[in-house]
């Protein structure tokens, strides 16, 4: 018998990789804080010929699963909202599904801000971080989207 294909990591979540149905989703900020904390811009994902993507909206009959979060910042603590949002770039009727602060990089080359968890999103929804303090900082994440 042959062993399912499981997609995991150390969050509480596993997936059953089924052809079709289950796709990994990397996520990414869009754009550069502006500063201050009116930063609040719907995470990107590719979209060919463009740069820097387009922001990821969850399509109809599909849910998201959020598994990791991992940021990096060059400026004083910031707080962030993780937020689920049926309007792209807006803090404004969001669900917050997370909150967490993010310590300063201090110069080192990779994120020290790293989150695992399992966070669903439905279909229609944007991912929004919400900058509540601070600025200049970047994000990635991924998840894995399936039929609902």
């Amino acid at each position: 018998m042959t062993e399912p294909n499981v997609l995991g990591n150390i969050s509480p979540a596993k997936f059953i990789w089924e052809t079709g149905n289950t796709e990994i989703i990397n996520l990414w900020k869009g754009d550069s804080s502006s500063g201050g904390a009116a930063d609040y811009t719907s995470l990107h994902h590719l979209s060919a010929g463009t740069t820097n993507g387009v922001a990821y909206q969850i399509p109809v009959n599909r849910v998201l699963y959020l598994l990791h979060f991992e940021a990096d910042k060059n400026d004083a603590l910031n707080e962030v909202e993780l937020q689920s949002n049926s309007s792209v770039d807006t803090n404004v009727g969001g669900t917050t599904q997370t909150k967490f602060f993010l310590s300063l990089n201090a110069g080192n080359s990779s994120p020290n801000n790293v989150w695992n968890f399992c966070i669903k999103f439905v279909a229609g929804e944007f991912v929004t971080p919400v900058l509540i303090s601070g600025n200049d900082w970047f994000c990635t994440a991924w998840g894995v989207e399936c039929d609902a």
